[in-house]
């Protein structure tokens, strides 16, 4: 390793990516110290003051704040860094390397170890390479497959792992060769001001419900590639299915992993907690960091390259259908470019395994995130209640589409329950989405799966388009929908014109246990057990076929056909459904308390109260309100249906009244004169029996929000 001199007065230096040299801008205030072996926190206090470095390194480093770690970034006392002018030794027997920190993509820190990933030519073997046996410290060489090795340098007091990757590149020997970094990642995790409202909105929204008729993500996997996850947690530990591990290390504070997993597969109908979008899915635990502090609020954790490569591995060798990365890892790697390749290819038995990635949280119009910007994996932005774009999330032509992700209920690292906001959030909701559509069609590549969402996705964005091809920078293909692909995937399939006597009738992929009952609204174009529809008068007429699934949840198919000359087509489907293995959920005197804030002295406008109901917490929600007031839904009510079809107001503040005339089906409009805060008891009537649900109002003057 080069002595602390040459690292402390290093010129600009840069590494190769794609055979083009990416510069790095070095960060003069750290250093990375690698020790041999894991140390605890009082030896690594010890070990820095008993080097001759330890002048330039700020030694009020406090042991309550350390961790055992190998790892340990220091800040440098810069007065005294800048009088050294004669070589420093740090060599130890406790320290391997000491390497430089540069400032990386994303506000992530890269930081130098002592380790090399290279890629052969295929034209060349390890034995014909004979610029490796120049280094005499190296110490050893790993496959880690792909054609990739990972080698270790010791000793190299003239140079360091970036001068060598260097020389090998040059070399044109390698397809590539850069350093195994040390990274600082920021998580995308994003916590807004607003007021937290504890309740599954996104559910209803993205109608993951009305898909769970088909399907709760069975027999799908989905590794969350992040830090640990508390794979203990009531509502993930049965679904676990494995865990990648490098670290070595326990949860400790890592707080990011488990909400994240929470969010695509929290146990549903289990009365406990939340439930994730693709509840009855497998869990696979990949931790390619750690937080590296005792603070469960930090926001970033360490990883290193071989780490994050040694993931997509395990993916690939245990067959994990889905990877949910809330990630970016800031500067792009040529190593895991090619892990990516691998995976997104030929796992899946060769259909592919499918990658989705956050885009980041710091609202750039132009940046997005790696790994979320390579091309085979599915770059993941939030939207807001409004199904609007959060603010906070990045934008870019990469954005594949947006998904929920402000204040999401989901799963905690100690074991209970959070909200949850961040593109961080709304990548494994999207993945829960993946899981389902996977689950009921496994044979799907992942190119057709691509297509499934993006062209099923709920154009949410009024400048956007409403063809399915519609795209935007900002909005992707638009707001994910899980049960828009169910709705025409499960249609009636068939001639909407027939001449001859016969005409075959059927609902195709149906999951297993589903059988079809039919019914024709003509009994002169009878249809039988089969859906064979038989022109018994041989004259022109026509008919609704009705196709009735004994899922009890499942909303039956119309469709109008018509035998003679002209065709006409028409679609029906029941707006009431909710699922039938939470409808233990709903109980009479089934009571919770809410919040909610209506404007004071409104006789001009009035105030939007939309109700609806989230699954498997055993109550009902309203819709969360607009982020930038407390008191309007401007969702609006005609196109909100969480399953309320009628409300009953029991009672309501003095100061209120109903607005004249309007009759909602599943809100209220108020009017409000003075102070407008008191109780408000409504009866809900869902399709599963009407519950009885009180909230208390909080007054909020006009001018707060209007």
């Amino acid at each position: 390793m080069k002595n602390l001199s040459r690292v402390l007065n290093a010129d600009q230096r840069y590494y190769y990516y794609h055979g083009s040299r990416v510069y790095l801008n070095k960060d003069p205030e750290q250093i990375l110290i690698t020790f041999k072996d894991v140390q605890e926190p009082a030896q690594q206090v010890r070990l820095l003051e008993s080097t001759d470095a330890s002048k330039f390194i700020y030694m009020d480093i406090k042991e309550e704040n350390l961790i055992p770690d190998r790892y340990l970034l220091v800040k440098l006392n810069r007065v005294a860094a800048l009088d050294v002018s004669s070589p420093i030794d740090v060599s130890d027997t406790e320290i391997e390397s000491i390497g430089e920190v540069f400032d990386g993509e994303d506000e992530v820190k890269l930081a130098l170890t002592n380790q090399i990933f290279f890629q052969l030519k295929k034209r060349y073997s390890l034995e014909d390479i004979k610029i490796l046996k120049s280094y005499s410290g190296l110490t050893k060489t790993e496959t880690i497959g792909d054609n990739i090795y990972l080698m270790t340098l010791q000793d190299q007091k003239d140079t360091d792992a970036l001068d060598i990757a260097n020389d090998l590149f040059e070399s044109g020997m390698f397809e590539f060769a850069e350093p195994n970094w040390y990274r600082l990642i920021k998580s995308h995790q994003y916590t807004p001001n607003d007021p937290l409202f504890f309740s599954e909105w996104h559910i209803p929204r993205i109608q993951a419900d009305r898909a769970w008729c088909w399907t709760k993500g069975q027999n799908i996997s989905i590794g969350i590639m992040d830090v640990g996850i508390n794979t203990s947690h009531p509502d993930l530990q049965a679904r676990v299915l494995g865990t990648y591990d490098p670290t070595g290390r326990p949860l400790g504070t890592d707080a990011h992993g488990t909400p994240c997993a929470g969010c695509a597969m929290a146990i549903g109908d289990n009365g406990t907690g939340v439930a994730g979008v693709a509840f009855e899915a497998g869990l696979y635990q990949l931790r390619i960091g750690y937080n590296p502090t005792n603070d469960p609020n930090n926001n970033t954790f360490a990883s290193t390259d071989a780490w994050i490569t040694g993931g997509m591995d395990y993916a690939m060798q245990n067959n994990i259908d889905i990877i949910s990365a809330s990630i970016g890892i800031g500067n792009p790697s040529s190593t895991l470019d090619s892990k990516i390749n691998t995976y997104t290819t030929n796992s899946r038995n060769g259909k592919g395994g499918v990658m989705l990635a956050s885009t980041g949280n710091e609202g750039s119009v132009s940046t997005i995130g790696y790994p979320a910007r390579h091309q085979n994996v599915f770059a993941v932005g939030a939207s807001n209640f409004n199904d609007l774009r959060a603010p906070f999330s990045n934008v870019g032509g990469y954005v594949e589409f947006l998904a929920p992700g402000v204040l999401i209920a989901t799963t905690s690292f100690d074991g209970g329950y959070m909200e949850f906001s961040g593109t961080s959030a709304a990548c494994p909701v999207a993945a829960g989405v993946a899981a389902l559509i996977l689950s009921a069609v496994p044979s799907m590549t992942r190119i057709q799966l691509r297509d499934a969402i993006n062209f099923n996705c709920d154009k949410t964005n009024p400048d956007a388009g409403t063809k399915p091809e519609d795209r935007t920078m900002e909005y992707g293909y638009g707001r994910v929908n899980a049960n828009n692909f169910f709705t025409s995937y499960y249609g009636i399939q068939g001639s909407s014109l027939f001449c001859g006597t016969q005409s075959q009738y059927t609902v195709d992929n149906l999951p297993s246990g589903i059988s079809t009952s039919w019914a024709s609204s003509n009994p002169n174009l009878p249809i039988n057990a089969s859906g064979l529809v038989t022109n018994q008068s041989g004259q022109p007429g026509r008919t609704v076929l009705t196709a009735n699934l004994s899922n009890p949840c499942t909303e039956p198919r119309q469709r109008i056909i018509v035998a003679g000359s002209f065709a006409e087509e028409v679609w029906a489907t029941s707006d009431a459904t909710v699922v039938d293995v939470m409808r233990k959920d709903w109980t009479s005197g089934n009571n919770p308390s809410r919040t909610i804030g209506i404007p004071n002295g409104s006789s001009f406008w009035p105030a939007d109260i939309n109700f609806g109901y989230a699954p498997s917490v055993n109550r009902s929600t309203l819709n969360p309100p607009n982020e930038q007031t407390l008191w309007r839904d401007d969702q609006g009510w005609s196109r909100i249906n969480n399953g309320v079809t009628a409300v009953e107001v029991v009672s309501m503040p003095s100061t209120w009244s109903l607005y004249p005339g309007v009759t909602l089906p599943n809100g209220l409009w108020i009017l409000t004169s003075g102070d407008a805060s008191g109780v408000l008891e409504v009866i809900l009537t869902l399709p599963c029996g009407p519950i009885n649900v009180s909230f208390y109002v909080v007054g909020i003057p006009l001018n707060s929000g209007q």
